[in-house]
């Protein structure tokens, strides 16, 4: 009862004082009051004052346990709708950031495919190599290209087809695709480079599964921006979510707040 600020004490409470004396009535609203705040009951000798004592302080007992009920009640509803809250702020900051990076990859692969499509409308025949997808041994047929890829940059395009399947195939290795990989080459180990066509061919936001149902492809994956976002990991699969976003002062503060209220 020590964390209560007040008591009641009902109008039906007025027949018990009016039958006592001044004096009687002193010694019972004093012992009431060391009940209701340091939770001791008092002995009286005077037999009036203690069955008195003991219809009041029978109320204030119901109330206290009333009321802390209530509290406890309060504390659970204000954590519940902090919680929710802290989800809600969560789940809106993961779809600003899925956006964003959205935006920017969309971006990247516009500007990819504007590029290539001036490339190639710039290339003649004699300034690509067509990778031939029959082939079995997997090697590129050459169109009169006295400067034709070099074996890395065909197995490498080997792995990204063995590997990334379920992304666009290769059919032609232009001189810009074939520089992109060399440059991936002199950066990254043949391991690295398998490491991060494993994981762009699991996650599920370059498997298309986004807002707009965008898809990676070889060209952007060697774009060594992306290949090293990849790489690092910012495309894997996560769960969502956990606390340490959450500002804890904030919340707890606004804790304390809500159960002061109650």
């Amino acid at each position: 009862m020590a964390d209560k600020k007040s008591f009641i004490l009902y109008f039906d409470n007025k027949t018990q004082f009016d039958m006592l004396s001044d004096a009687q009535a002193g010694r019972l609203i004093k012992g009431i009051y060391e009940f209701a705040c340091n939770g001791v009951t008092p002995q009286f000798d005077d037999g009036m004052v203690q069955m008195a004592f003991s219809f009041i302080s029978s109320a204030i007992a119901r109330d206290s346990e009333k009321y802390e009920e209530r509290c406890r009640k309060n504390k659970e509803i204000a954590a519940k709708r902090i919680e929710r809250q802290r989800n809600i702020a969560k789940e809106n900051e993961r779809v600003r950031t899925l956006t964003n990076v959205t935006d920017n990859d969309s971006d990247n692969v516009n500007e990819n495919d504007n590029y290539n499509e001036k490339g190639n409308d710039n290339e003649s025949e004699t300034d690509s190599v067509s990778y031939n997808e029959q082939t079995a041994n997997g090697n590129a047929s050459v169109r009169k290209n006295p400067l034709s890829p070099s074996e890395s940059v065909k197995k490498t395009i080997d792995i990204y087809h063995q590997i990334c399947s379920n992304f666009s195939r290769i059919t032609a290795i232009t001189p810009e695709r074939a520089r992109a990989v060399e440059s991936l080459l002199s950066r990254y180990s043949e391991a690295e480079i398998k490491t991060t066509f494993e994981k762009a061919s699991k996650s599920d936001f370059l498997n298309g599964v986004n807002q707009r149902s965008w898809k990676a492809n070889f060209d952007w994956l060697i774009n060594e921006s992306n290949f090293l976002k990849v790489l690092e990991g910012n495309y894997d699969n996560r769960e969502i979510l956990d606390d340490s976003s959450a500002s804890d002062g904030f919340y707890a503060d606004k804790y304390a707040g809500l159960v002061n209220n109650f």
